[in-house]
């Protein structure tokens, strides 16, 4: 009964995809679709993002026309609770976001929009940053907290019956672009393997370790989301004195040594900025001597 459910399934969720002119002059290296970002909102909430980019410069771009995502994960995570997956934003206009999320088992399903008659409304590929951002996707469980199982979230490969296919339009005819795609997973610290407790809920900012110091310490910081970082030195006059991060981070817990061989001893502080996150703390270098 479970196979006929799912055949069943798959002819709907597919039930749009009925053209298959392939394209020519397109390779694997000029699209690439991304699972990125995965962040926790909360002790029993998660969030990531699916983009679509376009790497090639020298071709036009295609225009996204249709689009069904699913992925394999671990259920366990779910902790006796009951699991929901839903859209949280997206670049796309509403006609062209996939729909009706959902979890089955071990899937997380998208399924495909409709067709739009407007061809010309169609959006371009993006090259810019990380590319057209397909989705944003919350997936919570009605447990206080996610288990300590790894999520395994990743692509639902081609065993699956069910599984990741692009439409675009290059402003003549649609064709199905999945397999010249270059599929990427996760893009954080953890890649999807590992305990969801391992992923911060919150910014922090620890203090340095050891203090006072002689001459080097080390500072951890936890990022919830990817985003940019910095992580500065200053002098007790704010003069800027090093930079040790400087650069997209992904969700996770980091740490940064610095080393005050080249200073004088006395009192500096350590200033990290993460979106709208902000902290500073005070840390002393005593040179030792004999």
């Amino acid at each position: 009964m479970k196979n006929i459910i799912r055949i069943i399934l798959a002819v709907i969720l597919t039930a749009n995809f009925s053209f298959s002119q392939s394209y020519e002059d397109i390779d694997r290296n000029d699209y690439k679709l991304n699972l990125t970002n995965i962040s926790r909102t909360s002790d029993n909430s998660l969030e990531f993002d699916i983009y679509l980019l376009n790497k090639s410069s020298e071709k036009p771009a295609l225009k996204y026309s249709l689009g069904q995502y699913f992925f394999e994960f671990n259920p366990k995570i779910a902790n006796g609770g009951k699991l929901t997956y839903s859209i949280v934003s997206s670049s796309l206009p509403e006609a062209l976001r996939p729909r009706n999320a959902s979890v089955f088992e071990n899937q997380l399903r998208l399924a495909c929009n409709s067709i739009s008659t407007d061809k010309a409304a169609l959006p371009e590929i993006t090259g810019t940053e990380n590319g057209m951002l397909i989705v944003k996707m919350k997936l919570e469980t009605s447990a206080n907290k996610f288990s300590d199982e790894p999520l395994n979230l990743k692509w639902a490969d081609n065993t699956s019956l069910l599984r990741t296919k692009i439409f675009t339009f290059d402003g003549k005819n649609s064709a199905e672009l999945t397999n010249l795609i270059e599929f990427d997973g996760l893009k954080n610290s953890d890649s999807g393997t590992e305990n969801l407790a391992s992923l911060p809920t919150e910014y922090g900012l620890a203090q340095n370790y050891p203090n006072p110091f002689n001459p080097v310490t080390k500072i951890n910081y936890e990022i919830p989301a990817a985003g940019k970082v910095t992580l500065k030195i200053y002098s007790l006059l704010g003069k800027e004195i090093a930079t040790l991060v400087n650069e997209r981070m992904d969700a996770g817990r980091y740490s940064a040594s610095f080393n005050g061989a080249d200073l004088a001893s006395g009192m500096y502080f350590y200033k990290i900025t993460a979106g709208d996150f902000t902290a500073v703390k005070k840390m002393v270098l005593i040179k030792y001597q004999f």
